[in-house]
């Protein structure tokens, strides 16, 4: 039996299916509940860490911070390396859930056609986000 699919370019299924995008957007958490000062951990290198709470909002103001680092290499005769560094801050209000956060992604790829030559790029986005509430203008 042959199992054939039509063609779908990268850029469609983005459109198609936006998961991956919103991941891009929004901070990624721990799954279990944090008391302050904690760590957690998961399989993939991503560390979240609850830092102490603020009272500077009506109700309390949780903070986090997570950190991911990747690193690659490839074994292909280019001798390609990179690495990823995906940091950022959470400020999480009990009553509205996010308020802010702030992510900066960075990637670092390292390529040596020759031992003595060797090309480097780093590509670095920075997004920050914050909740504008009922009553709140844009700035």
């Amino acid at each position: 039996m042959l199992d054939t699919r039509p063609f779908m370019p990268p850029a469609v299924l983005e459109v198609a299916d936006l998961s991956e995008s919103f991941a891009d957007f929004f901070p990624p958490l721990a799954t279990v509940a944090l008391a302050v000062g904690a760590r957690w951990r998961d399989s993939a290198g991503l560390e979240v860490e609850r830092r102490p709470d603020s009272a500077a909002s009506p109700g309390r103001l949780r903070r986090y911070a997570w950190r991911v680092e990747a690193i690659a290499s490839g074994d292909s005769g280019l001798k390609l390396g990179e690495r990823l560094v995906d940091r950022g801050a959470l400020a999480w209000d009990d009553s509205l859930g996010p308020l802010a956060w702030s992510r900066e992604v960075s990637i670092e790829t390292q390529l040596r056609p020759r031992p003595r030559e060797a090309v480097r790029s780093l590509v670095t986005q920075r997004t920050s986000v914050r909740r504008i509430t009922p009553g709140g203008s844009c700035r």
